[in-house]
């Protein structure tokens, strides 16, 4: 058979068996699973007295812009991810909770990285959501993994003044022009 003496042939079969080499021995770090050595410990998990009242979820910014008759709301938040595998904070693990309890569902980016908090450690990660404007009445409350956080307060947003494509930037759920 002539194409096994090619050069370029050897090669390329080196770089797929190469590859699926390295597929298969990381498919055990990313699926969550303990790794040896890092066993989870109850005590740890739950923590003491201190860690119920500082919560992991720290709000650092609120950028929204006017589409139309909806809205993009970016937020940039800092999570702490006390569990001992990475934490993928799109839905259902992250919910942002309008008044009524309704979700809004996210703002999907095609080519956006997921936003991932590494195990035991804090990150600052920015999540999207796709609202109608008329949402922007009530309040709007950040659900991550079960810690709950103000994202606007209760008292109405003038959505009026919003022009199209214009952003306006918030660091508190009190929402003043």
């Amino acid at each position: 058979m002539g194409v096994l003496k090619r050069f370029e042939v050897w090669v390329l079969l080196a770089l797929v068996a190469g590859g699926l080499f390295f597929v298969f021995t990381q498919q055990g770090s990313r699926d969550g699973a303990l790794q040896p050595g890092k066993e989870e410990k109850p005590e740890e998990k739950t923590g003491g007295p201190s860690s119920a009242t500082i919560s992991p979820l720290k709000l650092q910014s609120i950028v929204i812009e006017r589409d139309g008759d909806h809205a993009v709301l970016d937020l940039a938040v800092r999570y702490e991810n006390q569990s001992s595998g990475p934490l993928d904070l799109r839905p259902p693990e992250s919910r942002l909770l309008a008044a009524e309890g309704e979700e809004i569902p996210e703002f999907i980016l095609p080519f956006a990285p997921s936003p991932v908090v590494p195990a035991d450690s804090e990150a600052e990660v920015s999540l999207q959501f796709w609202l109608p404007v008329s949402r922007l009445e009530g309040s709007l409350e950040l659900d991550v993994a079960g810690d709950r956080l103000l994202v606007k307060s209760p008292a109405p947003f003038p959505t009026d003044t919003l022009k199209q494509g214009e952003r306006l930037t918030f660091d508190s759920p009190d929402w003043d022009r």
